[in-house]
């Protein structure tokens, strides 16, 4: 069913990877993100922890670099996929939800920033032990706005998607949520 949910998506022109990181690499971040300090996720580039709007944690891992590495290398394809330039990506975020975490729609652009500009939103999942937490995009097809296509992603599949494609993260039912995300920047 995941195979078939990944195909469908990359039919409708996003970028997905099956299998992007293994079973023993993703176990190995939860165990970091666990055991890591967390904070409240904030929200946009004012840094506001709102959570009538998202509930989630970052978790600072201390070794990043199994995520760093996979994005570094998928970088070249997803802009010869999206056929844009982009010269490097933000420092992932290791995002945990728990029972009843979520985040609403939302953009993944904008701000105040005068740095490089956000043009694609990556995420990696993580696990795939928990019930509801469904990433789900919007705009997909033309005409349709409010209609919202669901993507629950098997652990180590990684989905990058245009940066200003309205999309939110459901509630998590049960069990938890793990995540890394990044944007790739255009200068």
């Amino acid at each position: 069913m995941a195979g078939r949910v990944a195909d469908l998506f990359a039919g409708l022109g996003l970028f997905v990877v099956r299998g992007a990181l293994d079973r023993a690499a993703c176990a190995a971040l939860r165990t970091q993100m666990d055991s890591a300090p967390k904070s409240p996720a904030n929200i946009g580039w004012q840094g506001a922890i709102d959570e009538s709007h998202r509930r989630s944690l970052f978790a600072r891992v201390a070794d990043p670099s199994v995520a760093l590495d996979l994005f570094e290398r998928m970088r070249p394809r997803v802009a010869a996929h999206f056929g844009r330039a982009l010269v490097g990506f933000e420092k992932p975020q290791f995002l945990l939800y728990e029972q009843g975490g979520f985040f609403r729609e939302h953009v993944d652009v904008g701000g105040e920033g005068t740095g490089p500009r956000r043009e694609i939103a990556v995420v990696l999942f993580l696990e795939q032990a928990h019930r509801g937490g469904d990433l789900v995009l919007f705009d997909l097809v033309a005409g349709a706005r409010e209609l919202g296509f669901p993507f629950a992603a098997e652990e180590g599949t990684l989905i990058a998607f245009p940066a200003d494609l309205a999309h939110e993260v459901k509630v998590v039912e049960e069990g938890r949520r793990y995540t890394v995300v990044t944007w790739f920047t255009a200068s």
